[in-house]
């Protein structure tokens, strides 16, 4: 309040009143699978994803394939969201994510305000 009773709001302020979440903290995990279990593969995954996106709060990895519905890596990554604690998640390629059924995955994550980003479609490297 003002001295001359003008009510003054920061730009949070209006974000929080009208709910919008694009001013918040971003929380980003990165998440890296490499289906034979190459720890090296993993690594340099994840040294690309900080290089393109900084570095995360969250490192998540699968060694494990990517048809596998099992994967602890991936159940981490839904409990995060759930909970809150993360707003993006970051794979190199949409593959690193599933193999088959991506759609449902960004739209899980989408459902609890995290969106799934990817570098590249192409197939490079040992990844």
């Amino acid at each position: 309040l003002s001295p001359s009773g003008q009510l003054f709001f920061t730009d949070e302020d209006v974000a929080k009143i009208l709910g919008d979440n694009s001013g918040k903290n971003k929380a980003w995990a990165h998440y890296a699978r490499s289906s034979n279990g190459d720890k090296d593969a993993i690594d340099e995954q994840f040294n690309k994803l900080s290089t393109y996106y900084g570095e995360p709060k969250f490192t998540v990895s699968d060694k494990a394939s990517g048809l596998n519905e099992h994967r602890q890596g991936i159940r981490k990554l839904v409990k995060l969201a759930k909970d809150g604690s993360i707003t993006d998640i970051a794979a190199i390629r949409k593959d690193r994510f599933t193999r088959f059924g991506y759609v449902y995955l960004e739209e899980l994550f989408s459902a609890y305000g995290v969106t799934l980003h990817y570098m590249t479609e192409k197939n490079t490297d040992t990844m």
